[in-house]
C-alpha cells in the first residue's frame, strides 16, 4: 500500500472476503482501513465502488505478475503450466483477493457480472497461442468456454475448500485450457512430463 486510496481497497477486499459483500459496511471497511467514514468518502462514492476498485486492482497486479512468467517460458504450454502455478502460489499468499474478486463478485448484482465477464476477457489474451494450432476459422471461438470453465472451477474449489486449495487443482486448469487446442493426448503426455518435473525437483531438493 502506498497511499490512503490504496488502503481502502485492501480493507474493502479483506474485509468482504471475511464477511461477505453483503454482510459488509462502509463502516466495517472503514474500520479495518482505520480511517474515518469522511476520508472513505473522499476516495469512494460507496461499497461497491471501493470493492469493484480493489478487485481491478488485484486483477492489474496478478496479471502483470503472470504474464511476465508466461512470456519466459519455452512454449504455449508451458506458459500456460508456468502461469497458472504463478497464479496459484499469487493466491495461497492473496487469500482475500481470490475469494472476493471469484466468489463474492458473483453475488454483488448486474454490475458485477459486467466486471467478472471484462476479467475473464482479459484472462482469454492468455489463449491466443493456441490458435495457431487450429484452423484459423477457429479464432476466438474457444475464449468463452474455456475462460468460463476455468473460472467455474476456481469457484467451486474456493467455496468448497478454500482459496488456499486452489494450487490442487492446478493440472485439471491446465487440461481445461490445453485441451481444446492440443486434443486430449498432447495434453496428457504435456502435464505427465511437467508434473514428473515437479516431482524431480522436489526429491533434488
Amino acid at each position: 500500500m502506498h497511499n490512503t486510496h490504496e488502503q481502502i481497497q485492501l480493507a474493502a477486499i479483506r474485509v468482504v472476503a471475511a464477511k461477505g459483500y453483503h454482510q459488509t459496511a462502509v463502516r466495517d471497511i472503514c474500520a479495518e482501513a482505520q480511517i474515518s467514514a469522511r476520508s472513505f468518502h473522499e476516495h469512494f462514492a460507496s461499497k461497491e465502488e471501493a470493492v469493484f476498485s480493489g478487485i481491478e486492482a488485484s486483477v492489474d497486479c496478478v496479471m502483470g505478475f503472470c504474464q511476465d512468467i508466461y512470456r519466459s517460458s519455452p512454449s504455449w504450454p508451458d506458459a500456460v503450466w508456468d502461469g497458472l502455478h504463478a497464479y496459484g502460489e499469487w493466491i495461497v499468499n492473496e487469500p482475500a483477493f481470490a475469494r472476493t474478486g471469484i466468489v463474492e463478485l458473483l453475488s454483488i448484482g448486474p454490475t458485477a457480472h459486467e466486471l467478472a465477464r471484462s476479467l475473464m476477457d482479459v484472462f482469454s489474451i492468455f489463449l491466443q497461442p493456441g490458435y495457431d494450432l487450429l484452423d484459423p476459422a477457429a479464432a476466438g471461438s474457444l475464449d468463452q468456454p474455456v475462460t468460463q470453465s476455468v473460472f467455474e472451477q476456481l469457484y467451486i474449489q474456493i467455496v468448497q475448500h478454500s482459496a488456499e486449495s486452489v494450487p490442487t487443482i492446478l493440472p485439471e486448469l491446465v487440461r481445461t485450457i490445453l485441451t481444446p487446442f492440443m486434443g486430449p493426448q498432447a495434453t496428457e503426455q504435456f502435464i505427465a512430463r511437467r508434473e514428473a518435473e515437479v516431482r524431480s525437483s522436489h526429491r533434488a531438493s
